[in-house]
């Protein structure tokens, strides 16, 4: 009975420690998001949430217009200067985290080679000296976003219930960025009102004007 109770209780233990670090990291998360105004901020401010906990040695978040082809970087970590405004990480159809925002469900940790004979065919991230690279949907009601990329230079020691939480957090971010673009709809609504309502009330007054 007794012969394996420490072994057992030290798993228990350290897997009970594994629950409250995923708990507080999702509770610290989602209050910060709750808290933040523009959609910059809050990539800005989730970024530096995330790449302390999972050890990335960069990140980045791209938003997604489908019609222009584009994914637009909003926020990053750690990320190289020329990988900032390449040419080729803007463009859909053009690199690998391109690919992966037009593929369903998230792309497991991949690893970046490189192509001693042909440089040119290594991807750019590769070049760089980045090794694995991870790339995780923000997604909204089904309707995608952008995308979270995480790179690391060495195999990453990310478990299963780590990619899941890591989907949890972007699920998070994608609520609370459509929550901030209605918010500014809401207002450009709001003032454009007022300008109907402005330009109605002085078109009234002209007419009675006139007409007296």
């Amino acid at each position: 009975l007794y012969q394996n109770l420490e072994a057992q209780v030290a798993e228990k233990t350290q897997d009970l420690a594994a629950k409250n670090h995923e708990l507080d990291t999702l509770y610290q998360t989602t209050s910060f998001l709750h808290q933040a105004h523009t959609s910059k901020d809050m990539a800005i401010g989730f970024l530096q949430q995330i790449v302390p906990v999972f050890q990335a040695a960069a990140a980045s978040i791209r938003l997604i217009d489908s019609q222009r082809g584009r994914m637009d970087l909003i926020a990053e970590q750690g990320l190289p200067e020329h990988l900032k405004t390449a040419e080729q990480c803007e463009r859909l159809a053009a690199c690998f985290c391109g690919e992966a925002a037009q593929t369903s469900g998230n792309i497991p940790i991949l690893p970046l080679q490189t192509d001693a004979n042909d440089p040119q065919q290594t991807r750019l991230c590769a070049r760089t000296g980045f090794r694995h690279l991870a790339v995780f949907h923000i997604e909204h009601k089904h309707q995608l976003l952008g995308i979270l990329n995480l790179y690391f230079s060495q195999a990453p020691a990310i478990k299963p219930q780590d990619e899941a939480l890591l989907h949890t957090l972007c699920t998070q971010l994608g609520v609370a960025l459509t929550n901030i673009r209605l918010a500014q709809e809401s207002q450009q609504l709001a003032v454009l009102q007022e300008r109907n309502l402005m330009a109605q009330g002085l078109h009234d007054s002209i007419a009675q004007t006139l007409t007296f």
